[in-house]
């Protein structure tokens, strides 16, 4: 299958093998898209989440409850504005997403600056040719 994998300082797109567990997160809509899942479980592949109707907040808390897999996971939380305001003490760099959205529709990262924060959004929902727009405030509040 192609992917796309860490090389150097990006990533490289190639051919890998399928791996033997796949968790689901894309909604597939398309026929072609349905008979390439049912494929992976023919051939003996484990796949979790095949009809994805679940947020990401709620797999998270399913695979936070497997031990072995929590030093993999990354720091997560419901967006509220203390959660974010909390985070932002915690760490220099924060990714906000979506809880049911795809294909990083509506994700924004927001960074600590020498003078703040700044915060990177799309300009729209459009995930084809994406526009990105920058804000960038002073002190540990939200903008």
């Amino acid at each position: 299958m192609k992917a796309y994998v860490k090389r150097n300082n990006g990533y490289v797109r190639t051919t890998v093998t399928v791996p033997s567990v796949i968790h689901n997160r894309t909604f597939f809509s398309n026929k072609h898209q349905i008979r390439l899942l049912s494929s992976f479980l023919r051939r003996g592949r484990l796949l979790f989440n095949r009809r994805n109707r679940y947020g990401k907040l709620q797999i998270h808390r399913l695979l936070w409850q497997n031990a072995n897999l929590r030093p993999h996971m990354p720091t997560t939380n419901r967006a509220t504005a203390a959660s974010i305001l909390r985070m932002m003490r915690q760490y220099d760099s924060l990714i906000v997403k979506p809880d049911s959205s795809s294909v990083g529709r509506g994700i924004m990262r927001i960074d600590r600056t020498k003078a703040g924060w700044k915060l990177t959004y799309p300009v729209s929902l459009s995930s084809l040719k994406q526009k990105w727009r920058s804000i960038e405030w002073k002190g540990g509040h939200l903008h």
